[in-house]
C-alpha cells in the first residue's frame, strides 16, 4: 500500500506493479499536547525508543515521529513522513504537476488533530525525496493562550489510525469528503478558540452541520410534523374551505418543504443519533467540569437549541456568542465572562460553554467516523464493551471474600499508575483474605498467579480486567486504571 492522491481525497493505492514510485516527504508540525503511540508496549516511553513515535509506520505509509528531546518537552515538534504520488492538474491551457504535499499533510494533520483533541500547527516541508529543504522558522512557537487545566498526554493507536485511513480510501467519495471537511472545521475551531470564541464555536457547529447534511441528504419530512410550519398550517386550514381545488394546498405544502433545508432538524437528529454514552462521563481535559451547571442527558435537545440559535444569531446578525462560553478554554477568564456565568448558574437553559460543545463535537464526529468509515473498529469496540459488561457481571457475582480480595489487589495495583513498570505482582499475603479467594479469582480469569497459596504472588490479568475492576471499585469517572498502561494488554 502507498499514499496516493486523486481529485477527491487522500487514498491508498496498490503500487506493486512499479508503475509509479511515491516521493518520500517529511513535513513538520508542532503540538502543545504530548502525543505518543499507545499501541507500543513499554514500561517507560520517555526513556525508550517508544517515546519517539506518535504513529509508527514505514515508508511509504504514514508515520509520525517526535523530534523534540526530551520527547515530553512541549511544544513537541513532530515529523510526518509519507510517500506522496504526483498529481497533474490542467486548467485551460495551463497545467501544474507535482506532489500535493501541503494538501496531503494538512488533511492528515486535521484528522490526527480530531483524534487527539489538539490542533497541530504546520511548520512546513523539511525534506522532499531525501533532499533537505530550508525554511524560515515562522510559527515555530504554538502561539495559543495556556490551557485552563494541565493537559494529559494523548495516546494514538497507530493500528486504529491505519484502519481509519484504509476506511477513508475505500469509502464513498461523499462520505470521505464530509468527514475530512468536518475534521478541517474542527481543527479550525480549536486553533481559533483562544482568540475568537464566537468564530471557533461557529466552526464547531459547522463541522456537525456538514456531516448532518450529508448523512440526512435524502431524508424527507412531513409538513404537519415541522414545528416551523405550525402557523402556516393554521392559515391553510382557514383558506382550504374557500378553495374548489384542495390539490393546490397540497402543492403549496410540497413547495414549502422543497425550499426548506431543515438544517436545525438534521443538526439535532445527527447529534442524537451519534452521541456516544461516553460523552456523559468525565472529560479527561476538564476533569472538574466546565464551570457551569452540568447538562443532563434528558435536556440535551434544549441545550443544542440554545447553541444553534447562538450560531444563527452570529451568522445572520453578527451577534457574538455570550462571553461566558469561553470559560475553561484558557487559564484566565475575563471579568465580563465570569459575571455572566455566575448570573446563569441557576438558569434552566443557557448556551453551553465552548469546552463542553468541543467534546460533544469530537465524540460525535469520532462515532460517525467509526460507524461509517471504519466499521471494523466499531465492531471491535462493541466487542470490548460487551466483554467489559461480562466482566462487571462476574465481579458482581463473586463471593464476598473473593470480591474484597480483588478490590484490595486492584487498589494495590492502582498505586503504581504512572510508574515505569508493567504488570506489578503483589504477594498474596498483602491482598488476599484466603487461598480460596486466590483460586476463585484465578479460575475466573481475573488474575494471573505463580502460586495460589498465600506464599505466591498474583497480578491483575490484563488491561481489560484492570479497567473493569477499576470501574467496579472506584466508579466510572474516577477509575485510575482507565487507559492506563500499567498492565499488559489482552493477548490475541
Amino acid at each position: 500500500m502507498a499514499l496516493a492522491w486523486n481529485t477527491r481525497k487522500l487514498v491508498l493505492a496498490e503500487s506493486d506493479d512499479g508503475a509509479e514510485t511515491p516521493t518520500p516527504i517529511e513535513f513538520h508540525f508542532l503540538s502543545r499536547r504530548e502525543l505518543y503511540d499507545n499501541s507500543i508496549l513499554t514500561a517507560d516511553r520517555h526513556s525508550s525508543s517508544a517515546g519517539e513515535w506518535v504513529a509508527w509506520g514505514t515508508l511509504p505509509w504514514y508515520s509520525v515521529s517526535v523530534l523534540t528531546r526530551p520527547v515530553y518537552s512541549l511544544p513537541q515538534e513532530l515529523c510526518l513522513s509519507f510517500g506522496c504520488f504526483h498529481r497533474t492538474t490542467t486548467i485551460g491551457n495551463s497545467s501544474e504537476s507535482g506532489p500535493p504535499i501541503e494538501e496531503v499533510a494538512n488533511e492528515f494533520a486535521a484528522l490526527l488533530s480530531l483524534l487527539v483533541r489538539e490542533p497541530l500547527v504546520p511548520l512546513g516541508t523539511r525534506r522532499i525525496g531525501g533532499k533537505p529543504i530550508k525554511l524560515d522558522d515562522v510559527g515555530r512557537e504554538v502561539r495559543r493562550p495556556p490551557p485552563a487545566n494541565q493537559v494529559p498526554a494523548g495516546g494514538v493507536d497507530s493500528r486504529d489510525l491505519r484502519q481509519i485511513l484504509i476506511g477513508l480510501s475505500n469509502a464513498a467519495e461523499a462520505d470521505s469528503n464530509a468527514v475530512l471537511a468536518a475534521c478541517r472545521l474542527y481543527h479550525a475551531a480549536l486553533s481559533l478558540s483562544g482568540y475568537d470564541v464566537s468564530t471557533a464555536y461557529f466552526s464547531l457547529v459547522s463541522s456537525i452541520e456538514c456531516l448532518a447534511g450529508h448523512h440526512f441528504s435524502t431524508k424527507s419530512y412531513d409538513f404537519d410534523e415541522v414545528t416551523k410550519f405550525n402557523r402556516v398550517a393554521g392559515v391553510l386550514d382557514k383558506i382550504t374551505p374557500l378553495l374548489d381545488d384542495s390539490a393546490a394546498i397540497e402543492e403549496l405544502k410540497r413547495e414549502l418543504l422543497r425550499v426548506e433545508h431543515f438544517v436545525w432538524q438534521k443538526f439535532r437528529s445527527f447529534i442524537e443519533e451519534f452521541v456516544p454514552d461516553e460523552f456523559w462521563g468525565r472529560d479527561e481535559l476538564h476533569p472538574k467540569g466546565y464551570l457551569m451547571p452540568p447538562v443532563e442527558r434528558q435536556h440535551l435537545r434544549k441545550f443544542l437549541r440554545e447553541a444553534y440559535d447562538a450560531r444563527s444569531s452570529f451568522a445572520h446578525a453578527g451577534t457574538p456568542f455570550p462571553a461566558y462560553v469561553e470559560a475553561g478554554i484558557t487559564d484566565r477568564v475575563r471579568v465580563r465572562a465570569m459575571i455572566e456565568g455566575l448570573a446563569l448558574r441557576d438558569s434552566p437553559k443557557f448556551v453551553p460553554v465552548f469546552p463542553w460543545f468541543e467534546r460533544l463535537t469530537h465524540l460525535v464526529i469520532m462515532e460517525y467516523l467509526l460507524r461509517v468509515i471504519a466499521p471494523t473498529l466499531a465492531a471491535q469496540r462493541a466487542r470490548l464493551l460487551a466483554e467489559k459488561s461480562g466482566l462487571l457481571g462476574t465481579l458482581k457475582d463473586l463471593p464476598e471474600a473473593a470480591q474484597r480480595s480483588l478490590e484490595s489487589l486492584t487498589r494495590w495495583t492502582a498505586q503504581f499508575v504512572g510508574y515505569a513498570l508493567v504488570g506489578p505482582m503483589a504477594p498474596n499475603r498483602t491482598w488476599a483474605l484466603d487461598e480460596e479467594s486466590v483460586r476463585i479469582l484465578r479460575a475466573a480469569e481475573l488474575i494471573g498467579s505463580d502460586d495460589t497459596s498465600m506464599d505466591g504472588s498474583s497480578w491483575l490479568l490484563n488491561r481489560e480486567v484492570g479497567e473493569a475492576a477499576g470501574e467496579f471499585f472506584y466508579g466510572v469517572d474516577t477509575n485510575p486504571l482507565k487507559g492506563s498502561t500499567i498492565l499488559e494488554p489482552k493477548g490475541p
